[in-house]
């Protein structure tokens, strides 16, 4: 039998023998050959992070990589950027909020493990449902004394940054009325004004909005008039700086 087996291994079927053969010679080699069965880990109630109110205010979205340790117990330890969304602001408040994540954790042939996780986080004004802010005390603009006497009338649109407390952060000039008079009497009344605030997902907001202030002689026309559905929704982006549009005045 001894001779019959050297004359396999020594013909063209050696190699095959060969491969019969590995397990018996090399048995641990083979062992450490088979991959490992691995389960990745799966989140239990992920809740998303409270958006950053400056990002909202300048309308940041944008989607965050991150970079989990998950341990043995589903905590997470470490969160890195992986890759970041632009905004610093965004990167903070996913980084801070997912080490606060439980996990089902991973598993390597059935043993809880710790791994790097790869986790994409996304921040988007739209997921949100927001409903305006809505005029609480806002007293009418003096009509100033040389508009009246020259009979100047128009209408001045306003951008207003509603704050979440109702007050207006800031007034800018979006459309001018046609008379520099008539535009800075209406931002200087609109910057004491009080508002309920927009909420977001029922919590309260700061975010841009715009108003339109008329000035008539007569007081013919409600001296404020909010952007009708869908122009009075809150903008994602705030009202840039730069030359206001142009209007004239009415006489």
């Amino acid at each position: 039998m001894r001779s019959s087996l050297c004359r396999l291994v020594s013909g063209r079927r050696w190699y095959a023998v060969l491969f019969v053969l590995m397990p018996a010679i090399f048995p641990v080699e083979a062992q450490e050959l088979a991959e490992p069965k691995t389960t990745p880990p799966r989140g239990i109630g992920l809740s998303a992070p409270a958006y950053p109110p400056e990002s909202r205010v300048n309308g940041e979205e944008g989607v965050v990589m991150l970079r989990l340790r998950v341990l043995e117990d589903g905590t997470v330890s470490e969160a890195q950027i992986a890759e970041s969304s632009g905004f610093p602001g965004l990167d903070a408040a996913a980084n801070a909020h997912a080490v606060t994540w439980r996990f089902q954790p991973a598993t390597v042939d059935g043993v809880p493990a710790a791994v790097w996780y790869d986790f994409k986080m996304k921040f988007s004004l739209a997921d949100s449902q927001v409903v305006p802010a809505r005029p609480d005390r806002v007293e009418k603009p003096e009509y100033p004394t040389q508009s009246r006497r020259y009979g100047e009338e128009g209408m001045v649109t306003l951008m207003l940054l509603i704050q979440a407390d109702g007050k207006v952060g800031e007034a800018r000039v979006m459309i001018s009325s046609g008379s520099e008079r008539l535009n800075e009497s209406a931002r200087e009344a609109a910057r004491h004004w009080r508002f309920h605030p927009a909420t977001a997902d029922g919590e309260p907001i700061a975010h841009w909005q715009r108003f339109r202030v008329n000035f008539t002689l007569d007081d013919r026309e409600p001296f404020l008039t909010p952007f009708p559905t869908p122009d009075s929704t809150p903008y994602r982006r705030p009202f840039p700086d730069g030359p206001i549009q142009p209007g004239f005045p009415r006489r």
